[in-house]
């Protein structure tokens, strides 16, 4: 780590990346399977939601109405996303 000249090294705290540990390997593998996977979600749910609102209000919805659809799914987005936040390092077989 460099520290800028002047700073005293125990002032820089001390940051832990998460492969330090190998043994957390197939945690991250997890964690970025799943992330790329509820991110291929997200995109198909904003996607259609546009896919379907944009026809529509061509075809008479009312804007505001498909401005409340779209917030909707923004939300449901947002949602689906923080389902990562529960992600959880699933215990191995075989191992004592």
């Amino acid at each position: 780590m460099t520290l800028p000249s002047g700073v005293p090294e125990r002032l820089v705290p001390r940051t832990i990346h998460p492969l330090d540990d190998l043994a957390r390997l197939p945690f991250v593998i997890g964690l970025s399977r799943s992330t790329s996977r509820i991110i291929r979600q997200n995109l198909w749910i904003s996607l259609g939601m546009v896919a379907v609102l944009v026809p529509a209000t061509l075809f008479g919805l009312q804007l505001g109405v498909a401005v409340i659809f779209h917030e909707g799914s923004t939300l449901l987005v947002v949602a689906n996303a923080l389902r990562l936040l529960a992600y959880r390092e699933r215990p191995t077989r075989g191992r004592d």
